[in-house]
């Protein structure tokens, strides 16, 4: 999965499929933590095997951020790498 966040939501890269969601940083980056996390018995959520790629540059390093609070495992890649 490859996450590529702009100013009014984010593209969503997964397989062949592109998807945009429009949304503040915050609403998105929820969005996206429950699409890759799966709720455990303690309350928490636990990530299912997703390897995501997160553009970091602008607006992104409020995703990481968020990710990073939840547990999120991913890697960080330029705009230059996601084209």
């Amino acid at each position: 999965m490859i996450i590529d966040p702009d100013r009014n939501g984010c593209t969503i890269w997964e397989g062949n499929n592109v998807q945009y969601i429009r949304d503040n940083a915050q609403d998105c980056a929820k969005k996206i933590i429950e699409y890759v996390t799966y709720p455990i018995e303690d309350g928490t959520r636990s990530q299912w095997n997703f390897n995501i790629l997160l553009d970091t540059t602008a607006i992104g390093y409020i995703y990481a951020d968020l990710f990073k609070q939840h547990g999120i495992k991913f890697e960080k890649v330029s705009a230059g790498k996601i084209l």
